[in-house]
C-alpha cells in the first residue's frame, strides 16, 4: 500500500508533532508556513512524553511533576475568566488540589522539533485562497494554523462563520515569588483579581480576565482564547485539474481547532490515529 502524501499547515509545536508523527512512519510530508518559531509563554508542559529516534523506548520517566494548587469554587473561577459569557467546560473542574500529573518541557521538546524540521518549511504565507490552492493533490492536510486566518468569512463575510473567544491578559511572571516551581494555581476565589498562576521549569505567568480592574503588573500580553466556532472552511472535497481529489483535512492544536481544552500534544496522537485510519502504523 501507498503511503499518504501529507501537508502541514503551522510551523508551531502542534505543526511539528504532527510532522514528527509523520516522519516517525516513513510518510512524505512537506510543512507550509511562514518560517517563524513560535514564542511560548504561560503554563506550557507536555503531558505525555513525545518518542524521537535514538531515545531510549524503555524509559519513560517524567522529566518533572506538575502539582496543582486549587482554591474557592469553580463558578468564581468561571466568572474571572469568562464573566458571564456560557462556556461548555471549565479547566478548574478537571483538577484538585495536591493534584501531581507528570511533565515534560513543551519548550525543549519544541526546541527539538525545530532543529529537525525547519529545513522542511515552506516559507509561505496563508490565507485562504492560497490555502485551497496548496492543499489540491495531499491526501490528508494536517492544519494548525490560525483558523481565523484561514476562514472564507475573510473573504465572504455572508458565509455567516462566527469565532467564539475571550480575552485575557498575561503577566509572564508569577506574582507571588513563593510559588514553588512545577506548581499551577487555579484561583476561584473573589479576593484575588488573577484566576491562574503557575511556574513550570522556571517559567512564570499569571492569568487575568480581560474584565474588571486592570491588574498591577506591566508589559501584560492579551490573549484570545479561543472557545468554539462553526467554522467549515477546507473541509470538503478538494479539486485536482481532472477530477475530484478527497482530502483530509484534520485540524489540530488550539488555535487550528478553536476548541477549548485542546492540548499540544492532542496534535501528536490526533495525527497519529489519522495514519493508522489510512493503514499506516
Amino acid at each position: 500500500m501507498s503511503k499518504p502524501l501529507v501537508a502541514v499547515l503551522g510551523c508551531g509545536p502542534s505543526g511539528l508533532l504532527a510532522a514528527h508523527a509523520c516522519n516517525m512512519r516513513g510518510v512524505p510530508f512537506v510543512i507550509l508556513s511562514r518560517k517563524q518559531k513560535s514564542q511560548l509563554g504561560g503554563a506550557q508542559f507536555s503531558h505525555i512524553r513525545i518518542p524521537f529516534e535514538f531515545d531510549d523506548p524503555e524509559r519513560d520517566d517524567p522529566e518533572s511533576k506538575i502539582t496543582y494548587k486549587v482554591t474557592g469554587t469553580a463558578d468564581e473561577y468561571q466568572h474571572k475568566v469568562y464573566g458571564a459569557q456560557k462556556v461548555p467546560f471549565v479547566s478548574f473542574g478537571n483538577v484538585y488540589d495536591g493534584k501531581v500529573v507528570p511533565a515534560w518541557s513543551l519548550r525543549k521538546m519544541y526546541e527539538r522539533l525545530w532543529g529537525l524540521y525547519e529545513s522542511d518549511i515552506v516559507d509561505v504565507d496563508l490565507d485562504p485562497m492560497r490555502v485551497a490552492r496548496l492543499i489540491v493533490g495531499f491526501d490528508i492536510v494536517f492544519s494548525s494554523v490560525h483558523l481565523k486566518r484561514i476562514c472564507f468569512g475573510n473573504v465572504d463575510p455572508g458565509i455567516g462563520h462566527w469565532f467564539r473567544d475571550q480575552p485575557v491578559r498575561i503577566a509572564n511572571e508569577a506574582i507571588d515569588p513563593n510559588l514553588p516551581d512545577n506548581t499551577i494555581w487555579y484561583e476561584g476565589s473573589k479576593d484575588k483579581s488573577w484566576y491562574r498562576m503557575s511556574k513550570i521549569f522556571g517559567v512564570g505567568s499569571t492569568e487575568w480576565g480581560a474584565s474588571g480592574q486592570l491588574p498591577p503588573v506591566e508589559g501584560l500580553v492579551t490573549v484570545n482564547k479561543p472557545i468554539s466556532t462553526n467554522c467549515t472552511c477546507h473541509t470538503i472535497m478538494q479539486t485536482s485539474e481532472d477530477e475530484l481529489s478527497p482530502t483530509s483535512f484534520v485540524k489540530v492544536g488550539r488555535f487550528g481547532t478553536w476548541s477549548k481544552g485542546e492540548l499540544t500534544f492532542h496534535a501528536f496522537n490526533r495525527a497519529t490515529d489519522t495514519l493508522a485510519e489510512m493503514g499506516v502504523m
